[in-house]
């Protein structure tokens, strides 16, 4: 049996933490408490790529959590194209395989759900995007958010389907 270092339990712990952020994120049926906690997750995300080495989750996850936090605050909305040109400049400069696509067009995509979209369509941007770090989370071995991304969608889709019947009340 290999040894798991205690490097790796820390490693993989705070993803579990991250993945307790976006499971209670994606339970608010507010979109501002939504935008905190996945702020939050952002940036603990950031931390923990960075540590399994996965640059490319790590960047991702960093820009996520500015533009999370900036998509709170209306006169920004006009930023989201600044966002979205990082995503691509930065996916340009470390593209090595195709998983390094992954976060970012899912970044891209949650940055046009946040910043022009609200209740059920921003969720169904993030529907997507959290498909895709699905995906990204399976190739680099990251076991807490990928147990989160899996979460995520469940509860996304939990509140969209609430959000959908309160709309018809």
């Amino acid at each position: 049996m290999a040894d798991i270092s205690v490097e790796i339990i820390l490693v993989q712990a705070l993803g579990f933490v991250a993945l307790a952020l976006g499971v209670r994120a994606f339970l608010s049926h507010d979109d501002r408490r939504l935008k905190l906690f996945l702020t939050a997750q952002s940036l603990v995300l950031c931390v923990h790529f960075f540590l399994l080495g996965a640059g490319g989750g790590a960047a991702a996850s960093l820009i996520t959590g500015i533009r999370n936090f900036s998509s709170l605050f209306a006169k920004v909305k006009h930023a989201a194209p600044l966002f979205i040109a990082f995503y691509v400049a930065f996916g340009v400069y470390s593209y090595q395989s195709w998983t390094d696509a992954l976060p970012i067009c899912g970044s891209i995509i949650s940055t046009i759900g946040f910043f022009y979209l609200n209740k059920i369509p921003m969720r169904l941007c993030a529907l997507c995007a959290t498909s895709l770090w699905l995906v990204h989370n399976m190739a680099v071995g990251s076991i807490g958010p990928l147990l989160m991304e899996l979460l995520i969608f469940t509860a996304n889709v939990k509140t969209i389907y609430a959000l959908r019947q309160n709309s018809r009340v």
